[in-house]
């Protein structure tokens, strides 16, 4: 799968669990290359919130590192509650290689980094 496709479906992950809340509408996303993906959306309070989204191939435990302070960087975005979505997928087909070859076990799909390929059933976390 390309990079654009991984963050459209990551995004796609976060705006129908939003979706899923009568109490949320989803205003706009953005998931050009180059720029950070993000959804904003309004909730039971009609306020605006923004959700910064980005796919990673593999959770470690580690990504809200990468978050700390990237959410601040634009100070248009302060005036509004923000959120931080990492989402990871795995392939949920029963025989997976990864890229030497080797077996990938379901209990390590998401703690390796295994080829995604479209068409394939997916689990997800974020």
């Amino acid at each position: 799968m390309s990079e654009w496709e991984l963050r459209n479906f990551s995004i796609q992950v976060v705006r129908d669990q939003l979706s899923k809340d009568e109490d949320k509408t989803i205003l706009w996303y953005c998931d050009v290359l180059g720029i950070d993906s993000q959804i904003w959306f309004k909730n039971d309070s009609r306020e605006r919130n923004w959700i910064f989204v980005r796919h990673y191939p593999a959770i470690q435990g580690d990504e809200k590192d990468e978050w700390t302070g990237s959410e601040q960087s634009n100070p248009q975005l302060q005036q509004y509650a923000g959120y931080l979505a990492a989402v990871s997928m795995a392939s949920s087909e029963p025989v997976l290689y990864d890229l030497d070859g080797e077996l990938i076990p379901l209990s390590e799909r998401f703690t390796v980094k295994a080829p995604l390929h479209r068409g394939d059933g997916f689990y997800i976390k974020f």
